[in-house]
């Protein structure tokens, strides 16, 4: 499965700490397995239908950390990442 990243996901990404970085990239690893994993907890964002963004659970300890990606032919397109309400403010 190819996992691609755009750029506001990169930039998410390099503002987290270290420890939210490793579960963040557990995450995307567990993604690459297998999508629909019942430990990711993925599931459609409602108001997004073209095109559909998902969410999947990073950590649900504190900080909640959430990704968001739109599936693409072949694979994912990671959208962003971090704590539960920052997403959610910008999927």
């Amino acid at each position: 499965m190819e996992i691609a990243r755009t750029a506001s996901f990169k930039k998410a990404y390099k503002k987290l700490d270290p420890v939210a970085k490793i579960k963040i990239k557990k995450c995307i690893e567990q993604m690459a397995k297998d999508l629909s994993h019942p430990s990711l907890r993925t599931k459609k964002m409602k108001g997004y239908k073209n095109p559909f963004v998902w969410e999947a659970t990073a950590s649900q300890g504190s900080p909640a950390l959430r990704m968001t990606y739109e599936r693409i032919s072949g694979g994912i397109l990671l959208r962003n990442c971090g704590e539960h309400d920052t997403v959610y403010m910008s999927p």
